[in-house]
């Protein structure tokens, strides 16, 4: 009875092994090649300039939205700027020239002004004489016409006695015309000056007798038209000055943002790539520092693409970090046929892939604490080979033979466990 006994453990054990190594490879596909990966997010330099503040060291732990270092332009050149400064400097040149011209144009229009008021004046002063002149004349004649007269009057009463001739009566009445006709033109000689000195007087200043005074009218309304033109032109500078020193300031403002460079971190996770000590030079284009974004770690497995239908995104799969008991369930994040480019570049991990071709599959992994400094030191597990186990549909042949023999060695565990009892009865 022993013997037998001793058979049927045996047999128990040989097939226990049996279904414990092969079941997990009969019931689901699995990849023994698989690496921990996860992004890599480079920081590179947009100019040239100095480390103002460090980064923290390799494996220090990052948050997502803190600043990862601060660089700074010492330069801090802009062309943009020094152009406008430029255009600044140029339109401020024309404003003073057009000041200049205002201010001569300014100083000629007061110099003819006052050379027409100082003739005006002595203008006015010789049309006082003049009519004074004009007036006494009119006297004069006035007296002649008395005379006159007298005479005609002396004349026809000689005439009625016959003591003198009809001619002299006659001469005596021309000699009282023309002096009458003389005292009517030089009162006409008074009204034509009275009205020239009034011109003289008013807002026009107009001389009727002197041409020199409509030159320096002529001259002043062409200082006038150029002075309107020096004013309008002034304005447009001053609202050209006015933009370009809006200008100036926006661009100040953006060249001072552009000396200084202070890149936020995109995810968190770990310093990957620390930065030099502080006030290290750094090149425009260069790469200041990485940093491993541990929210998004994940594995790429590559199976046989026959199975391409038969593992869709969101489906689970089980992972086992090489050198752990653990197992943990993951989503399938996607999946691409052989033909894809995949990007290595972004990748902090370079997956040993051998299989030419095939479905290459992307489990994610989810985040990893890096507040744990085991976690921390070992960089989220990247790099790290894991075992990914993909379930086979329950309905597979496979699937239904591995269920039927783990019943029949369940049924044979029951029999050696009840075959003591039997024995001892």
């Amino acid at each position: 009875m022993s013997t037998t006994l001793l058979r049927l453990a045996a047999a128990t054990a040989l097939v226990g092994a049996i279904v414990v190594s092969v079941a997990p490879h009969a019931t689901s596909y699995v990849s023994l090649s698989a690496v921990v990966n996860a992004p890599l997010v480079p920081v590179t330099a947009p100019f040239s300039g100095t480390l103002e503040e460090p980064s923290k060291a390799v494996s220090r732990p990052v948050t997502e939205g803190d600043r990862l270092l601060v660089l700074r332009d010492v330069l801090g050149e802009d062309s943009e700027l020094r152009a406008l400064e430029g255009t600044l400097r140029e339109t401020q040149a024309d404003g003073k020239s057009l000041i200049r011209q205002e201010k001569d144009l300014l100083e000629l229009k007061a110099t003819l002004e006052k050379r027409q008021t100082a003739r005006i004046s002595s203008r006015m002063d010789w049309f006082d004489a003049s009519i004074d002149e004009a007036r006494a004349d009119v006297v004069k004649s006035e007296a002649e016409v008395a005379a006159a007269e007298e005479r005609l009057q002396r004349v026809s009463e000689l005439s009625k006695r016959g003591a003198t001739t009809s001619t002299e009566v006659l001469g005596a009445e021309t000699e009282l015309l023309k002096a009458k006709a003389e005292v009517a033109r030089k009162q006409a000689v008074v009204r034509r000056l009275g009205v020239e000195r009034t011109a003289l007087e008013g807002d026009s200043a107009v001389d009727l007798t002197y041409s020199g005074m409509e030159q320096i009218e002529y001259r002043l309304d062409e200082i006038a038209v150029r002075l309107a033109d020096i004013n309008a032109r002034k304005a447009r500078h001053a609202a050209r000055v006015t933009s370009i020193y809006s200008q100036i300031d926006d661009w100040s403002e953006e060249v001072e943002r552009r000396r200084t460079f202070e890149p936020q971190i995109a995810a968190t996770g770990l310093v990957w790539e620390a930065s030099g000590r502080a006030n290290t030079s750094v090149a425009a284009g260069e790469t200041i520092a990485s940093v491993l974004d541990c929210t998004h770690r994940f594995v790429e497995v590559v199976l046989p693409e026959r199975h391409f239908e038969n593992i869709a995104p969101g489906s689970d799969a089980l992972v086992q970090l090489k050198g752990s008991r653990e197992t943990f369930r993951a989503k399938v994040l996607a999946t691409y046929g052989s033909a894809a480019r995949p990007n290595r570049a972004m990748q902090a991990a370079s997956p040993r892939i051998e299989i030419p071709e095939g479905l290459r599959i992307i489990v994610g992994l989810g985040a990893a604490d890096v507040t744990k400094e085991e976690v921390a030191r070992s960089f989220c597990d990247v790099g790290r080979t894991a075992e990914v186990r993909f379930a086979l549909a329950d309905d597979s042949i496979t699937s239904r033979l591995m269920h039927a023999l783990s019943g029949s060695f369940s049924a044979l565990q029951r029999k050696v466990a009840a075959l003591p009892s039997l024995l001892a009865g």
